[in-house]
């Protein structure tokens, strides 16, 4: 849809699209394979729309939110288990994402990765991989169920 959207687009000579991907597209959690592959996958599939889009007039906004107090983890994790082990400040309120969403269409912003000192975070585990694999297993690992692996 984005791809037919920005040829609209393009022929106008302006307009923005938003996509809605994760920060687990770009710092791994165990148990999460094919939810990280997939947001990686959006990120990735932004990057060149960007650059397909760019002369004409045409934002790519990527949004790579943490965990929002939203019902996703009593869907995704009915035992509470995910949520209870994360401090309440490291979620993001659905109001305040949506007002960053808005205040940066229009603009060269590329992404946004909240809460924002996850994008130092990704940048770390980029170039520190083994470190970033070290802590990530040690902090966020409590999933117990790794039958379905």
């Amino acid at each position: 849809i984005s791809r037919c959207v920005a040829k609209q687009m393009m022929d106008q000579g302006y307009g923005a699209i938003i996509n809605i991907a994760s920060l687990a597209g770009k710092i791994p959690t165990p148990n999460s394979a094919v939810y990280s592959a997939t947001k990686a996958g959006v990120i990735q599939f932004d990057n060149v729309l960007r650059m397909e889009v760019a002369d004409y007039g045409v934002q790519v906004l990527t949004v790579n939110p943490g965990p929002i107090s939203t019902p996703f983890f009593k869907k995704a994790d009915r035992t509470g288990d995910y949520q209870a082990h994360l401090p309440k400040w490291m979620f993001i309120e659905p109001d305040e994402l949506a007002q960053r969403i808005w205040d940066n269409v229009g603009h060269k912003t590329r992404e946004i990765n909240v809460p924002a000192y996850v994008a130092y975070l990704g940048w770390a585990y980029q170039v520190f991989p083994g470190l970033g694999d070290w802590a990530i297993k040690k902090f966020f690992d409590f999933q117990q169920d790794k039958k379905n692996l």
